[in-house]
């Protein structure tokens, strides 16, 4: 008896902890200083999407990316499902080497793994470049925007190295990446929806947009799983895999994680 108590004692908390677990998923993180934190994003375990991680440091807000480099996040867009980073911006000892404050750490590269990936709406200056992007298909030439931002913003630093580019995200080749690396270019800034025609002048501030992969339902094995998310049940979805499914007259809202109600969804 006091095995049978002790097993069924044990389920009973794994079936408990499984649905803390759920449940925390949708409970929304806590402000970071005065940055509201929308779901999916996530800050401590008990919130959010962990999918979904970024971190709060003393008031501020950062995403992490590969080889230890973090940039403060600006703006949140939840309903575009994207993300304003700052870039890093010039190293303190760059004035006579023009190098990015993250060239160590080879640029911004982001986890393939994870929902994030770098938008297309980015326009890259890339600065202190080697002759081998000449062979890319940057605007490296005499009338690019760079030399025009060197001359405004990087003069010392950068002024004297005759190679600079722009280019702009998108595709396959830097959906996760920006890098900074002596065989491309060593230094960078990075613009969001840049008018590179108008004067530098009113170029908007630096930044990075990063855009996430909406967050889907959330997985099951049972229905007992799917009591945190009313309005749903546990069914298999178009590829066999069983997830917490919204019911008839219910719609998946991925910027909340819950199941609207469609009518509410027609209203707004």
């Amino acid at each position: 008896m006091n095995m049978q108590f002790t097993i069924s004692t044990v389920l009973s908390l794994v079936t408990l902890l499984w649905r803390t677990e759920l449940v925390s998923t949708t409970k929304p993180c806590p402000n970071c200083g005065r940055t509201v934190v929308p779901f999916p994003l996530s800050t401590e375990p008990e919130c959010g999407d962990q999918q979904y991680k970024v971190r709060c440091e003393m008031g501020k807000l950062w995403f992490d990316a590969l080889n230890s480099s973090s940039y403060e996040i600006t703006l949140i867009d939840p309903p575009a499902h994207r993300l304003v980073v700052r870039p890093p911006g010039l190293a303190n000892d760059s004035i006579k080497t023009c190098m990015a404050a993250d060239f160590r750490s080879h640029g911004i590269q982001l986890n393939d793994t994870l929902p994030f990936n770098i938008s297309g709406s980015n326009t890259v200056v890339g600065m202190n470049c080697s002759s081998e992007v000449l062979e890319i298909s940057w605007n490296c030439s005499s009338n690019s925007p760079c030399h025009d931002y060197i001359r405004s913003k990087a003069m010392k630093e950068c002024g004297s190295l005759p190679i600079c580019c722009v280019y702009r995200t998108g595709g396959s080749v830097n959906e996760y990446k920006i890098r900074a690396r002596e065989q491309r270019c060593s230094a960078y800034e990075v613009f969001v929806n840049l008018d590179s025609s108008m004067p530098v002048s009113k170029w908007p501030m630096p930044g990075v947009e990063i855009e996430w992969v909406p967050p889907g339902e959330s997985m099951c094995k049972t229905s007992m799983d799917c009591q945190a998310w009313a309005n749903s049940e546990c069914l298999a979805d178009q590829v066999g895999q069983r997830r917490c499914l919204c019911k008839a007259g219910f719609r998946w809202d991925p910027i909340n994680g819950v199941c609207q109600s469609e009518c509410k969804t027609i209203l707004n």
